[in-house]
Order: structure tokens, then C-alpha cells, then sequence
């Protein structure tokens, strides 16, 4: 019974892994990967110019 408990559970991370990373890659999501990645270099200009 544990036997199959764990075959399911192994199963069932790896299509969740898998459609992680689908959803990671697909280009629907690159232009906010690319704004996520530019925020450490973002200088607040936009709090700034509020003041």
C-alpha cells in the first residue's frame, strides 16, 4: 500500500514540475520575467517624481 501511496506522489511532483516549468518558459510570461528581473535596478524614479 505505501509502495503505491509513493508511486502516485512521485507522479504527481513530476507533472507539477514539469508544468512549472511550461508555464516558466512559455513566452506569454517573458515580458514580466523581464520586468521582475530589472526591479533590483529600478532607482524609484517613479516615488520621486510624486515628491
Amino acid at each position: 500500500m505505501l509502495s503505491i501511496f509513493a508511486t502516485i506522489l512521485t507522479v504527481l511532483v513530476t507533472i507539477t514540475f514539469v508544468v512549472i516549468v511550461i508555464w516558466a518558459w512559455s513566452g506569454k510570461r517573458k515580458h514580466d520575467f523581464d520586468d521582475a528581473a530589472n526591479l533590483p535596478f529600478d532607482d524609484n524614479t517613479k516615488e520621486k517624481e510624486k515628491e
